[in-house]
């Protein structure tokens, strides 16, 4: 399964704002983190969050595309 996802760095907390489907059954989530993207610390974060949210293991998580940006596309393996 593949999500698209819009990183809010520097955030005071980490938490997702929305998870949604949009038309083409895309799912989108939005989600806030509280360290800074320097050093792939975000992207670390990133992915501890939704590994709680889709209660899977972080290894299972793989961002493939937007590391250095705010846009990523994640795959989470079934």
């Amino acid at each position: 399964m593949k999500i698209l996802v819009k990183v809010h760095p520097f955030s005071k907390t980490c938490e997702i704002i929305s998870d949604e489907i949009d038309l083409l059954n895309a799912r989108i989530m939005t989600v806030k983190i509280n360290q800074p993207p320097i050093d792939g610390k975000a992207n670390d974060k990133l992915i501890e969050v939704l590994a709680n949210y889709f209660k899977i293991k972080k290894s299972a998580i793989k961002i493939v595309r937007g590391t250095a940006s705010r846009n990523k596309i994640i795959e989470i393996q079934d």
